[in-house]
């Protein structure tokens, strides 16, 4: 039998884990005003996709995060707060470093 380190923690802990991590290690003033810019969307918007926060993002001189990954820990963070939730929906990315990959539409919860 191999010996798994990771036999202890659940893979629902290690991805929570590494989120913090990300989140913990991404400049305070981005996660503020990402923060802002997903809190109008859902305002605004009946429901939108990370590509229209990327998109806003630009649009609002907030250049990219130091790691991809605070993207996704951000919106599981505001998730959590309960700012925002899942449609069930989902779309191709047309943002050209997802290749077409499929992502969540969220709503303002």
């Amino acid at each position: 039998m191999i010996n798994n380190p990771f036999t202890e923690l659940s893979g629902s802990t290690l991805k929570d884990q590494g989120q913090a991590r990300v989140l913990s290690n991404t400049p305070k003033d981005w996660k503020s005003r990402a923060t802002g810019i997903v809190e109008r969307l859902a305002h605004d918007c009946e429901s939108f996709t990370m590509d229209d926060i990327r998109t806003a993002a630009g649009m609002y001189g907030l250049i990219d995060p130091p790691s991809p990954n605070a993207w996704g820990a951000l919106m599981t963070s505001l998730r959590r707060e309960g700012l925002i939730k899942q449609t069930g929906g989902y779309v191709k990315s047309n943002h050209p470093s997802n290749h077409s990959r499929i992502i969540s539409v969220w709503e303002r919860a």
